[in-house]
């Protein structure tokens, strides 16, 4: 949330240079707002990503387990 929360205020801030007719720098903090808006998609995906294996990990402990108590039956 932190990176969506800074790549608005880039945004902002490339707006209003474009609103004072400064391209150079409105270019610029788009570019910033583009490449933080990406940085959290990446972090959000991986996010996601871990809490998949973590899942894996506990559904596979858990068959596991299902087997050995079977095997001590």
């Amino acid at each position: 949330p932190q990176e969506l929360e800074r790549a608005t205020q880039l945004l902002s801030s490339a707006e209003a240079a474009q609103e004072k007719r400064d391209r150079e720098v409105a270019a610029h903090f788009g570019y910033l707002a583009e490449q933080t808006a990406r940085l959290a998609t990446q972090r959000s995906r991986a996010a996601v990503a871990e809490q998949r294996v973590a899942g894996s990990q506990a559904e596979r402990d858990r068959v596991l387990l299902q087997a050995r108590e079977a095997e001590a039956e």
